[in-house]
């Protein structure tokens, strides 16, 4: 749990990272942002003027794994190719494209599709205050059953009026042996 002024709209909220779900290649974190109403208490309509807890008071805020998703598979292209009887992989964020060797394997793989493969692996983070987000960067092979891991996209998560985005995203390489 982390307190800090996630909106920079001068409150602070407090930011809850929950590990949600985990199995063979798969580790979920869910990030929930929770925010403080402005009113403790509401007044009732009624000739008693009833003063009750605000029940809205604590707002629960959470980044849904269809909202990430969807933006990242926007902003996320892969391109396979073999060269040299080498498999390799290019990562395009936006404009800029990183080119991955995959492999080497003992055989020749074909690659499913080239859709990356996010979501199975997620972690939220605080660092200096600012939300941070990493998520395993896959790709699908006919023969395989799980994805093949190549890297990490790590993003800022930027929380703006209830709602949540992706910023400054880029891939890291996995060394494999």
């Amino acid at each position: 749990m982390y307190v800090n002024d996630f909106n920079q709209d001068g409150k602070e909220e407090l930011a809850v990272i929950l590990y949600v779900g985990s199995g063979t290649g798969v580790s979920i974190d869910e990030l929930h942002i929770i925010s403080l109403s402005e009113e403790e208490y509401i007044f009732t309509e009624s000739e008693n003027e009833t003063i009750i807890p605000n029940p809205m008071y604590f707002k629960d805020i959470v980044y849904e794994s269809d909202r990430y998703h969807s933006q990242l598979l926007k902003e996320i292209q892969l391109k396979s190719y073999y060269n040299s009887d080498e498999l390799w992989v290019d990562v395009h964020i936006g404009d800029k494209k990183r080119s991955v060797k995959i492999g080497p394997f003992e055989e020749k793989l074909t690659v499913k599709d080239d859709t990356p493969v996010l979501g199975n692996i997620v972690s939220f983070d605080v660092e200096e205050g600012r939300l941070k987000a990493k998520f395993a960067l896959g790709l699908l092979f006919e023969s395989w059953a799980s994805p093949y891991y190549m890297g990490d996209i790590y993003a800022d998560v930027n929380y703006q009026m209830g709602e949540f985005s992706l910023e400054n995203l880029y891939f890291s390489e996995l060394e494999h042996e």
